[in-house]
């Protein structure tokens, strides 16, 4: 399980990585080549701070999301227990 946490984080950072140098000089807009927070020179630096984005944003959603599943088989199970006796 922590394998595939850990792989489902780490997964988008391949494309990211790979991309932005070839997609950055398209766009000078973009200021790619100007290394500021958010476009760390360091490669490794860029991918631990995406890394820990990633993680802080997940370790809020996946609770949130929890909560209202298990709200909904409450739900369901108060509505099956109901119906039990009549079955």
């Amino acid at each position: 399980m922590p394998l595939l946490l850990l792989l489902l984080l780490l997964s988008p950072l391949a494309p990211s990585c790979a991309r932005t140098p070839q997609e950055g000089s398209k766009h000078y807009y973009l200021a790619l080549d100007v290394y500021v927070e958010g476009n760390w020179e360091n490669p490794l630096a860029q991918i631990c701070l995406t890394f820990l984005t990633f993680w802080i944003l997940l370790s809020y959603l996946v609770p949130i999301s929890l909560f209202v599943t298990l709200e909904i088989v409450k739900f369901w199970q108060v509505r099956a227990r109901r119906l039990g006796p009549a079955l």
